[in-house]
């Protein structure tokens, strides 16, 4: 069994060459009469990163067409930076869940009767206003030993189903698995998630100002509702909610434009607008648009 000491001497060199590396790279600079410092790397595409020793951030000057070429000069704030690298996570399935149900939206709803459907023509199958939703499609042989019975859920459907029905999007892992979920979005999750923030968009509205229902919208002990009873236009505090940071002027502005696009005689249409407004604010500050 190696000695604490022998296994000190055996990473000596790795740490010393790690070391070297990084002061050589610190101290770089591209001007060639400056004989005391080490040159930039260049890498095969003829891009050359400089570091200006301060905190204005990193500047990389791309050249194209060789000698005769053009160039161009991109220079990233350290905040730039890490939005770039840590911006685009994907929420985790039960994160998802916290969200919306602190936010006053049922998760266990899946609507409907429940009642026993197959796909196929042969069997029983739902109303109109239902559809027929397979935990392990097929749903063929109502009471086969394989667990495939499907049931009839509402249509459209509640944010409860949507969610309930989306760990194979999420990549969520499955019992006994090794895999872990997946941090990034597929096109599977994304539109998922989209889906579930505009079916849930009602029930947030409708339940903001419940501080039972929407403990996450309290504000030192006082609720607000989603929309301005007296103007309709967009609550500060309210968006504040939805987005999980304080709110802008340009996220009440974006807001108010939503439902500014409303025709005023019609209340449907402002409902609908309402719905989208909450729906985009969700899915622009919890996705990576």
């Amino acid at each position: 069994m190696k000695t604490l000491e022998n296994m000190l001497r055996g990473w000596t060199l790795p740490i010393t060459v790690f070391g070297t590396a990084v002061a050589m790279s610190a101290a770089c600079t591209t001007d060639p009469s400056d004989i005391e410092d080490t040159q930039c790397p260049t890498d095969t595409s003829g891009n050359t990163m400089t570091n200006d020793g301060g905190a204005g951030g990193t500047t990389a000057t791309t050249s194209e067409g060789g000698s005769t070429g053009s160039s161009m000069t991109q220079t990233y704030s350290p905040q730039e930076v890490a939005a770039k690298l840590h911006g685009c996570r994907k929420l985790r399935y039960e994160s998802v869940g916290n969200l919306l149900r602190d936010r006053g939206v049922d998760l266990l709803t899946l609507g409907g009767s429940l009642a026993a459907c197959q796909t196929d023509a042969n069997g029983p199958s739902c109303s109109a206003d239902e559809q027929c939703y397979c935990p392990v499609p097929p749903c063929m042989e109502v009471g086969n030993e394989d667990g495939n019975d499907g049931m009839c859920v509402s249509k459209p459907a509640t944010p409860g189903f949507l969610y309930q029905s989306a760990g194979d999007s999420f990549s969520f892992p499955k019992v006994d698995s090794r895999q872990g979920e997946k941090d990034g979005h597929t096109t599977a999750s994304a539109m998922r998630l989209f889906d579930i923030f505009v079916q849930a968009a009602p029930q947030i509205i409708s339940n903001i100002e419940d501080p039972q229902k929407a403990p996450a919208c309290v504000l030192k002990g006082a609720t607000y509702p989603m929309f301005d009873p007296s103007d309709g236009s967009c609550v500060e505090q309210s968006i504040s909610c939805l987005i999980g940071m304080p709110a802008t002027d340009d996220h009440v502005v974006l807001c108010n434009l939503i439902l500014d696009k409303a025709d005023p005689s019609d209340a449907t249409d402002v409902m609908k607008k309402q719905h989208i407004a909450v729906a985009t604010l969700m899915s622009a500050a919890h996705s990576c648009e």
